[in-house]
């Protein structure tokens, strides 16, 4: 008999113990509130949910069991990579507004605004932080951008690593544009 032959009787034995200890049905009844204070959270605005779903993340890491909690957790994370998703679409929409501005007058515009009504019905949100998406002119081009997990304006400071999902990673979730 090989050791994986023997990991789902090690679970089992460890999931018995967990019962008889009551530690289980306690797991259990942490992860649905956990679940129902994530899907609460979800129906929230972005800029205030993800506050709220990191705060019920802590919290939980602490009061759950291993199992439970690295579920809870990838709720947690999807939210995070859905809501970097929303940044990043709305900074391309904006950037394409920007260049049809561009197009039609000749030059970029001087901030977001500039692009309402004739571009844009009004400035997209940020997600992360329900204020309005920011614009950058460069020396080649402009950047659209939000300022993303860390909840920090970096200027539109493009990250080395696009995959990372930590907070505090000192950058923002960009479009740019370059010519």
């Amino acid at each position: 008999m090989s050791a994986n032959d023997e990991g789902p009787k090690f679970w089992s034995e460890i999931i018995f113990l967990r019962k008889l200890l009551g530690l289980h049905d306690q797991d259990t009844l942490s992860y649905i509130n956990g679940i129902q204070a994530c899907m609460q959270a979800a129906a929230l605005p972005s800029n205030t949910a993800l506050p709220r779903l990191i705060a019920i993340e802590e919290a939980l890491r602490e009061e759950l069991g291993s199992v439970a909690e690295s579920m809870i957790l990838k709720r947690s994370e999807f939210y995070r990579v859905f809501v970097r998703g929303m940044a990043d679409s709305r900074c391309a929409s904006t950037a394409l507004s920007v260049e049809r501005f561009r197009l039609a007058r000749g030059h970029l515009p001087d901030r977001l605004d500039d692009l309402v009504p004739g571009f844009l019905q009004s400035v997209p949100l940020d997600p992360f932080d329900g204020q309005s998406l920011r614009y950058h002119r460069r020396e080649v081009g402009f950047v659209v951008y939000s300022v993303g997990l860390d909840l920090a304006d970096n200027q539109g400071r493009e990250g080395k690593n696009r995959r990372s999902s930590h907070a505090a990673n000192g950058w923002d979730e960009t479009f740019t544009v370059e010519r």
